[in-house]
C-alpha cells in the first residue's frame, strides 16, 4: 500500500490534504554528495507526513521529469501521485531538462568539465523556456484544492504565491547572511553587470536570496530549532510574523543510524575508507566547507596526540567538499609535516557504512561556527558514539546533555575531550550512554506531528485522532514546542552565530541544585512554556493588529521572569565551575551570569565546557588557554563585575606567585554587530610559542563598560576596536602582564619569553617598541608592563579626561602616537615629540625599555602590509588588519582581503623570495637603492610624505 494512504483508521475523514514541493527530492535516490542535509530532511518529513496527512506532490516543469523519475526509484515513494497537470509539449519540455541534469552529473561525476559546459550552452534554450513557463490553471486549481501547500526548502513561485490558500515553508538557517564572504561574487563592474543580465534570463540565483525576497507576514513558516526562528527574526524583523512561525525539530533515521558493532562489516568498511585496521580513529562527518572548522579541528588534533605521545589513532573525515576550499584544507595538511598520515579523507560515506563507523569511532567531533540544526550531531548520538560538539548556534538544542560542548575556538578544550575520552574507557562509555539518551527525545514522526499542529493551528482546527488535547493556543504552543523546552536555550535571546540564550528561572534553579550534587540538570520546560504561552495567548491570526500589543507584552514577561528571584540565582549559579571531572559536568558559570548580564544590558555569550584535572573558574567567556592542566587558572576579576549592580573599583590581585608573574597574554576581542573573530590563527601561534603563557580573552561580558564617559560612549556606538585602545593600557595598569592585539603573531617564543623574564627582574616597569621608525609611533599593539606602570596609568587618564573628543578618535587618538605624549611630558625626545626616533638596539627610558623595529613590526603599513624589517631579533609581528578602516576608503581592499585570508609571516618571507615576485619588484628596487638608498636623508624624507598621505587616505 503507497505511503501516502497507509493511514489509521482513526485518522481517516479528518486528516489534512497537504500539497508538498518535490523540488526538494531532485537527488534523492542519488548516493552521491549532491544529496544534501536538506534532501535527506525534506524526504524523512515528507514519509512521516505521509502516515498523518493525504501528501499530494507538485513540482515546477522545469524540474517534474527529474522529481517523478527520482521518487519512483525509491519504493517508498511510488504511491505519490502529483497535481501537475502538463500537456504533451510541456512534457516534452521538462524531459529535456531532465537529460541536461542528468547527462551534466554523468559528466561531472567523471570529471569533464569541458563537456559539461558544453553540454549546458546546448541545453541553454530549453531551460530559459522551461523557466519562463508558468503553472497552468488545472494544475493550481488543483493545488488550491489542498489545505495546505508546504515547502520544504524553496520559495514557492510567483503564481502560487498569488493564491489564496494556507502556505507553509521550512526556514533551515542563514548562512548567507552570517558568512556572506564565502557568497560573495566579484566585484568587477562587467562582471556585475553580466550577471544581472544573466539572473534576468535564466532567473536563477542562491535559492537562499530567493527564500528571503519571498518572506511575507501573510505566510506560515516552520523552522528548524529555536536558534533559526529567532536568527530569521533578528534578520528580517519587518518581513515576519512571530506568531506564524512555529519550531519543529528534526529527527534522525532509525533504519540508517542504530549501533552496529559487526566487526568483519567494519574492516570492509576500513578498507573501502583507507582507515588503519590497527589505529582507532574519530570521525567527523560534514561537508568540507570553511564553516565546519576543519583545519582547526585537524590542528589541535595533532596537537593532542603529539602531546600525549598518541600512535594508534586517526581523524577520518567523511563527506563532500567545496571547490574553492578544498586546496586551502589540503594546504594545511600538508603543513603538518609527517603527522599529515593521521588525517584521513574518506570523501562521500555511503549511508549503509555511517551506523557502523560512528559505532566503533572513539568520538565524534563537530565543531561547526554556525548551524541551522546540526544533524551529523544527533545521527553520530543515535549510534551512541561519545560526541564532541559546539556550543554555539543551534547546536545546543540538539547536543543537550548528551555530550561535550565547547567553544568552536577552544583549543584546549578540545584537545583535553579527545584525551579523556582516549584514556578513560568507562568516561567514554558513559558519554555513549548518555548520547543514545539523550538522540531518543528526537524523531521524524515527533517532527511531523509538530507541523501537523501547525498547519492545524493555521487552519483553525485541531484534530482530536492525534490524541492532542489543544484546546487553546498556550495548549497547542506547549505541545509543539515540548523539545526545545527540555534543551538549555530560548527563543528570546540568541545572539547570531555564537551567543547563549537567556537563562530563565527554572533553569537557574535546576543549574544550581546541579552544580551541588556534581551533574548539569537542564530543564527548561516549566519556564519555556509559561512564557511562550503567555506571549502566544495574546497573538491573533491577524498578526498585523496586535504586533504592538504582543511585543509590549513579550518584554514585561521578559523582565518579570528574569529579574524575579535574580539575586539567588546568582548567589548560587556563580559559585559553579566550569569543569568536566569525575565523570561530573558541572554547569558553566556563564549560565549564572547571564542573569545578571540581562537585567544589565550585556549581550549573551558562548557557552562551552571545559575539561580537564583542575577545577578552571571562569568569568563569561573570560576564556582561559592554558597548556599544562596542572596549573589553576584565575578568573579575570569577573566576579567582581558581574555580582555587584555597578562595576567595583578595580582591587589588586592576591599576593600569589602566579599574579606577580608577568606570563598572562591580555587579549581583547569585543565582537560588535556579530562580528566573527578570525584571527584564531593568530592565536595558535601564542599557543605553540608560549605554552607556559597564560592566555586571558576579554570581551563586553567580563569588562566594566561603564567605568569612564569614554568606555560609555564607545560602548554606546559598538567601536570595539578604539575602546580596546583604553582597555589595553587599563590591563596592563590593574593586572600586569602582555598586551598584544589579536593580529598579532608571535614569532619566537623563547626570544620573547627572555624579554618578559628580563622584564621581571628588571627595574624598569614596561617594555613597547617602534610601529614607525620615520614618523614616530609606538607598538600599543605589542607591549607588556607590570602592575601599576607609570606609562599604563598617563594613558589611562588621557582617555579617561577626553571628554567630546572621542569624536575625533579615528584622525587624533591614534594610539602609537599618543604613547609619544608620556615621553614628551617627561621631558624626553622634545624635539621629535615624544618619540625615540630610529633606534637599532634597545633604549631604556622613563621607565620603559623601547625595542627596535624589527623586533615587534618586521611589517610595515601601507596599501597592504610590506615585509621591511625582518631580522634575527624579530620576536613578533603586527599583521596590520586595518579592523578600525572606514569602509570606502583606499585601504578597504585590504582589509575585506584580510578577512578572507590571514597570511602569517612565512606567507611574505616565501613570497618576497619567489620569481615573480623579484621581476615584478625589480623596478622598485632599483629605483629606490638609486634614488633614495636606505639610511640616507631622501629616504626619510619620502617615506615621511608617503605616510602624510597615508595618514591623509585614513582621515
Amino acid at each position: 500500500m503507497p505511503a501516502c494512504q497507509n493511514l489509521d483508521s482513526s485518522t481517516k475523514g479528518t486528516r489534512l490534504t497537504v500539497c508538498f514541493d518535490a523540488r526538494a527530492l531532485m537527488y534523492i535516490s542519488r548516493s552521491s554528495a549532491n544529496r544534501s542535509g536538506i534532501t535527506l530532511s525534506a524526504y524523512q518529513v515528507l514519509l512521516a507526513l505521509s502516515k498523518i496527512c493525504e501528501v499530494r506532490l507538485f513540482c515546477e516543469l522545469e524540474f517534474y521529469t527529474l522529481c517523478k523519475r527520482e521518487c519512483a526509484k525509491l519504493e517508498s515513494l511510488k504511491g505519490f501521485s502529483f497535481v501537475n497537470r502538463f500537456s504533451l509539449v510541456e512534457r516534452a519540455l521538462s524531459y529535456l531538462c531532465y537529460q541536461k541534469y542528468s547527462i551534466c552529473h554523468y559528466l561531472r561525476e567523471r570529471n569533464h568539465p569541458i563537456l559539461d559546459r558544453a553540454m549546458r550552452a546546448v541545453f541553454l534554450p530549453f531551460i530559459i523556456l522551461a523557466r519562463y513557463h508558468k503553472l497552468g490553471s488545472s494544475t493550481l486549481e488543483s493545488m488550491q484544492s489542498c489545505d495546505i501547500l508546504f515547502s520544504p526548502y524553496y520559495a514557492f513561485a510567483k503564481e502560487i504565491a498569488a493564491l489564496e490558500c494556507v502556505r507553509f515553508t521550512l526556514l533551515h538557517d542563514v548562512i548567507p547572511i552570517v558568512y556572506e564572504e564565502h557568497f560573495r561574487m566579484s566585484d568587477i563592474p562587467i562582471d556585475k553587470l553580466l550577471r544581472q543580465v544573466l539572473r534576468q534570463v535564466l532567473r536563477q540565483r542562491h535559492d537562499f536570496y530567493d527564500i528571503a525576497d519571498s518572506l511575507n507576514v501573510k505566510d506560515f513558516y516552520i523552522t528548524n530549532s529555536a536558534f533559526t526562528k529567532a536568527d530569521f527574526l533578528k534578520h528580517f524583523p519587518t518581513r515576519l510574523c512571530e506568531s506564524h512561525i512555529s519550531v519543529a525539530l528534526l529527527g534522525a533515521d532509525r533504519e540508517i543510524f542504530y549501533r552496529d558493532f559487526d566487526e568483519r562489516k567494519n574492516a570492509q568498511i576500513r578498507e573501502r575508507y583507507h582507515i588503519p585496521h590497527n589505529a582507532r580513529y574519530i570521525f567527523s562527518l560534514c561537508s568540507l566547507d570553511p564553516r565546519k572548522n576543519l583545519i582547526f579541528v585537524a590542528r589541535n588534533f595533532i596537537e593532542c596526540i603529539k602531546k600525549h605521545n598518541i600512535n594508534d589513532l586517526v581523524l577520518v573525515l567523511g563527506g563532500g567538499a567545496w571547490e574553492s576550499f578544498i586546496g586551502e584544507l589540503e594546504s594545511s595538511f600538508d603543513s603538518l609535516g609527517e603527522w599529515r598520515s593521521k588525517i584521513i579523507r574518506a570523501g562521500y560515506v555511503e549511508d549503509r557504512h555511517l551506523a557502523n563507523l560512528f559505532s566503533h569511532s572513539l568520538a565524534s567531533v563537530y565543531l561547526s561556527t554556525y548551524e541551522g540544526f546540526g544533524l551529523p550531531v544527533l545521527e553520530s548520538m543515535s549510534c551512541g558514539c561519545p560526541t564532541i560538539a559546539s556550543s554555539t548556534t543551534s547546536v545546543p538544542e540538539v547536543l543537550g546533555s548528551g555530550g561535550i560542548a565547547l567553544d568552536p575556538n577552544d583549543a584546549l578544550g578540545l584537545q583535553e575531550a579527545i584525551y579523556k575520552i582516549y584514556s578513560d574507557e568507562s568516561y567514554a562509555r558513559e558519554l555513549s550512554q548518555r548520547a543514545l539518551t539523550q538522540a531518543s527525545k528526537f524523531s521524524w514522526e515527533g517532527c511531523a506531528r509538530e507541523i501537523y499542529n501547525a498547519f492545524s493551528h493555521a487552519l483553525g482546527k485541531w484534530d482530536s485522532a492525534l490524541g492532542e488535547q489543544c484546546g487553546s493556543v498556550a495548549n497547542f504552543v506547549k505541545g509543539t514546542t515540548t523539545k526545545v523546552a527540555n534543551l538549555p536555550q530560548s527563543l528570546q535571546s540568541f545572539h547570531s552565530p555564537t551567543a547563549i540564550p537567556r537563562i530563565l528561572e527554572e533553569e537557574s534553579r535546576a543549574s544550581s541544585r546541579a552544580a551541588q550534587s556534581g551533574v548539569a540538570i537542564h530543564s527548561l520546560e516549566s519556564s519555556f512554556a509559561k512564557l511562550d504561552s503567555r506571549a502566544r495567548a495574546v497573538d491573533s491570526m491577524d498578526c498585523h493588529a496586535d504586533k504592538s500589543a504582543h511585543n509590549d507584552k513579550n518584554n514585561a514577561i521578559c523582565k518579570k521572569v528574569d529579574s524575579r528571584e535574580n539575586a539567588e540565582n546568582v548567589e548560587n549559579s556563580t559559585q559553579d565551575s566550569r569543569i568536566f571531572d569525575n565523570k561530573a559536568q558541572k554547569v558553566s558559570e556563564s549560565q549564572a551570569a547571564a542573569v545578571e548580564m540581562r537585567n544589565r544590558g550585556f549581550q549573551g555569550v558562548g557557552e562551552g565546557i571545559y575539561l580537564g584535572d583542575n577545577e578552571q573558574a571562569h568569568a563569561v567567556e573570560s576564556t582561559i588557554y592554558r597548556s599544562k592542566p596542572a596549573i589553576a587558572v584565575q578568573g579575570v576579576a569577573a566576579a567582581g563585575f558581574f555580582r555587584n549592580a555597578t562595576p567595583p573599583s578595580p582591587k589588586p590581585t592576591p599576593k600569589t606567585k602566579e599574579a606577580q608573574s608577568l606570563k598572562h597574554l591580555h587579549r581583547i576581542f569585543f565582537g560588535f554587530n556579530g562580528e566573527r573573530d578570525i584571527y584564531t590563527r593568530y592565536l595558535e601561534t601564542w599557543q605553540q610559542q608560549l605554552p607556559d603563557f597564560e592566555i586571558r580573552s576579554y570581551n563586553a561580558s567580563n569588562l566594566p563598560l561603564d567605568l569612564n564617559p569614554y568606555t560609555k560612549a564607545l560602548s554606546e556606538l559598538k567601536d570595539g576596536v578604539f575602546l580596546g585602545d583604553y582597555y589595553r593600557w587599563w590591563l596592563i595598569y590593574h593586572y600586569g602582564g602582555v598586551y598584544l592585539d589579536a593580529d598579532i603573531e608571535v614569532i619566537s617564543g623563547e626570544k620573547f619569553r627572555a624579554i618578559i623574564s628580563e622584564l621581571e627582574s628588571s627595574a624598569y616597569e614596561m617594555i613597547i617598541g617602534i610601529e614607525d621608525r620615520v614618523n614616530g609611533g609606538y607598538t600599543s599593539h605589542a607591549m607588556a608592563g607590570k602592575k601599576g606602570a607609570k606609562l599604563a596609568k598617563f594613558m589611562c587618564e588621557i582617555y579617561e579626561n577626553l571628554g567630546k573628543l572621542y569624536l575625533a578618535r579615528k584622525e587624533l587618538l591614534i594610539s602609537p602616537k599618543l604613547a609619544q605624549l608620556y615621553f614628551l611630558d617627561q621631558g624626553e625626545f622634545v624635539e621629535t615629540k615624544g618619540f625615540c626616533g630610529d633606534i637599532s638596539e634597545p633604549i631604556i627610558k622613563c621607565g620603559v625599555k623601547i625595542y627596535p623595529k624589527d623586533y615587534f613590526s618586521p611589517l610595515s603599513v601601507g596599501l597592504a602590509p610590506v615585509l621591511e624589517d625582518l631580522s634575527p631579533n624579530t620576536t613578533l609581528a603586527h599583521h596590520c588588519a586595518g579592523s578600525w578602516l572606514e569602509s570606502g576608503s583606499r585601504f578597504d581592499k585590504h582589509k575585506q582581503a584580510f578577512k578572507q585570508y590571514q597570511p602569517l609571516l612565512s606567507d611574505y618571507v616565501a613570497r618576497s623570495k619567489s620569481p615573480r615576485f623579484i621581476l615584478k619588484t625589480l623596478p622598485k628596487r632599483l629605483f629606490i637603492k638609486l634614488c633614495f638608498p636606505h639610511g640616507s636623508r631622501r629616504r626619510a624624507w619620502a617615506k615621511s610624505l608617503a605616510q602624510r598621505l597615508i595618514s591623509f587616505g585614513l582621515r
